[in-house]
Parts: structure tokens; sequence; C-alpha cells
């Protein structure tokens, strides 16, 4: 079988698929119209990228589309050439509306979030857009069913959910000692304003002077154009010897820094359609607080795995992280039950032969 993927090269998203269905044995090419930053994809067999990549675009704005437009006639030619079998657009309003003008039948349209949360709700010629690109797909597919919900206003199509898992032979348990003498709070995200990391800042502060015993510190994982205004913050707070940040750091090395948190907390103030970070902390066995968005709520149960508390609340953040460490054993417990949520739900090689599966059925009725 061969897959044409026509997604932004350079996101791990993609990248994790291309290379996952191509061990698989499934033929992949990728077009791109941005330029690939790293060379991911030399030496792997059965993946071939189309073009070489011709600018960064925005995935936003309406005028970045002509962009796209632009490039309809070379990926026709693409198509003649490399002969798919699936042409699958990842992102709908963007390298969907490429894949709708297409002219391909066998399109398989994926929607990965902001494409159906923000894009539509810009003007009714954004929403009217989106529908027709959706219009021009065979089937579509989903990462949550918060945002297989939204997509339907826009659509009558059969929705797909299939998750984007995680790995959890490389994302392993690492549970708190109740024995221990310290404890770390982190967080694995951009840091970037609408990830709420300035909220998780002032919350550890009191949490910090509440239990002058305890040996807490607080790390943040990710880049980003807060990374100063966080420093700045954290050395006002008189918390900076408490607070370390490790920079951006590839994925191979994120399991890594799971194993360094006892405790995840993702207090993002946007409407998250999943939480991929989350689900890692999940499968390392971590108990996680999170911000009520319809994402983040649909993989978290209060009573089981995890503690969900309002957006933009330093008091609840406060008190979720308090009740974990004035309950060592139950953050244990949601530890245990955040690993079993990933391996009933969010197992990648699951989430994967789903896929597969949707390709197969796709090719015996074209």
């Amino acid at each position: 079988m061969k897959v044409l993927l026509l997604s932004d090269i350079n996101s791990e998203h993609t990248q994790k698929w291309a290379l996952s269905l191509a061990a698989s044995g499934i033929e992949i090419g990728i077009f791109s119209l941005n330029k690939s930053r790293t060379k991911w994809f030399e030496n792997i067999e059965r993946i071939t990228i189309l073009n070489d990549g011709i600018y960064n675009v925005s995935t936003i704005s309406l005028f970045s589309k002509w962009k796209y437009i632009l490039q309809v006639s070379k990926v026709k030619s693409i198509i003649k050439q490399f002969q798919p079998d699936i042409v699958h657009s990842h992102y709908a309003s963007s390298y969907g509306l490429l894949g709708a003008l297409s002219g391909f039948d066998n399109l398989v349209v994926s929607v990965w979030g902001t494409d159906v949360f923000n894009f539509p709700k810009k003007s009714t010629l954004h929403a009217n857009l989106l529908s027709f690109i959706l219009s021009k797909a065979r089937t579509l597919t989903s990462t949550s069913f918060c945002m297989k919900e939204e997509l339907m206003k826009y659509t009558k199509k059969d929705i797909t959910v299939i998750h984007f898992g995680v790995n959890i032979n490389v994302f392993t348990p690492k549970y708190y000692d109740l024995n221990a003498d310290s404890l770390t709070i982190g967080n694995i995200k951009a840091l970037e304003y609408d990830y709420g990391n300035h909220v998780l800042l002032q919350a550890f502060k009191i949490v910090n002077d509440k239990y002058p015993t305890k040996n807490l510190s607080l790390l943040f994982v990710g880049g980003g154009s807060q990374l100063e205004i966080l420093k700045k913050e954290a050395s006002i707070l008189n918390i900076s010897n408490k607070v370390h940040f490790a920079g951006k750091v590839p994925h191979s090395e994120v399991s890594q820094y799971h194993q360094k948190i006892d405790m995840f907390v993702s207090l993002t103030l946007v409407d998250e359609s999943f939480g991929v970070s989350l689900i890692e902390a999940m499968s390392s066995g971590k108990a996680v607080i999170a911000s009520n968005t319809p994402g983040f709520a649909e993989v978290i149960d209060s009573s089981k795995n995890g503690i969900i508390i309002e957006k933009n609340s330093v008091n609840e953040a406060v008190d979720a992280m308090s009740w974990l460490i004035e309950n060592p054993q139950e953050m244990i417990n949601k530890g245990l039950a955040s690993r079993k949520r990933v391996e009933e739900n969010y197992n990648w090689e699951m989430n994967l032969k789903q896929m597969i599966e949707l390709y197969s059925n796709l090719n015996k009725t074209n």
C-alpha cells in the first residue's frame, strides 16, 4: 500500500505517523510546504520526501491559504508520479485544503485541534471553507471524542476517533516513593502564555511556603517566548533555587524527564483537544492535575487517575497539589490508574493498527 501524507514535515506528529506506518510496511510519501529542519527521514526505508519545502506558512490566517492553493498543480503532479492508494491530509484547514483541491478520491482528512476549535469561528467564510474541505474527504479522523463532537457541527460524514497515543514501552511507570524526602512537580510543554505556566509557578510558590519541611522542586521542560519572563518571576517570588528550566529537549529524551517528575501539572488556559504530554505522563505512572479543557477532561477521571481544576485558578491548583502531597498513597493509586487508562485506550500500537485498518477498508471499497 502507498500513502501520500500532506502534512508539516517538522511536526513530531507527522514524523511519528510516517515512521510507524513505514515500519509497518506501508510506502510513505510526504509533501510539505515547510522546509525540513532536520534529516529525521534519512536512511529510513519506505519514506520518500516528494518536495524540498517552499516556505514557512501559517495554518491559521485565511490569506495564507493562497500559498496552499498555489501548490495544487504540484500536488496533482506528485499524485500522478507517486500513485498513492490513499492521500492523507493532516490538519484540515491547511493541508486538508490541498487534499480537497487535488481531486483525489481516496482522501482522508485528520483534524488536530485549532483547525476545528478556532479556525471556523473566525468568520462565516472560515466556517464555509472548513465545510468544503470536509465534504471532499472520503473519511475523517479525530484524535479525541470532544473534537469529533465539535467537528460534527460542520459535516455529516462519518468520523473515526483514532487517538494519538504513546509508546507504552518507552513511557514506563516510575511511581512516587512514599518514603521519599523530596518531590518534583513538573510540566512538559512549550513555555507560552496560553499554557498557564505562570499559574503553575504562582501556585508552586504558595505550596512551597505551605510545606517548609518538604524538599519540593518545580521542573519546566520546554522552550518558548515566556522563558525569561518565568525566570524573572521565579526570582521575584524568591524561589529561583527551587525552579529548574530544562529547555526544549528532543522527543527521544522526553521520557527521561517524565521519570524525574513525581506530580505532573498542566494548567493550560485554552481549550485543548487532546494532550499528548498528559498521556505521556499518565503512561509514566503519574498522578496528573490539569485544567478543565475538553481534551483533558476526556482522559482524566478525578475520582481515579487525576484531578481536574478550573482554568486560571491558582487557589484550585494549590488545593490539588496540597491534597496529593498530604495523601501520598492516593498519589500512587492515581498513578496506577493513569497507567491502566493509557494501556487500555492510548497505546500507540493499538492506535497505529486502527489507522492501518482504516486505510485497508478504504482500499477495499475504492
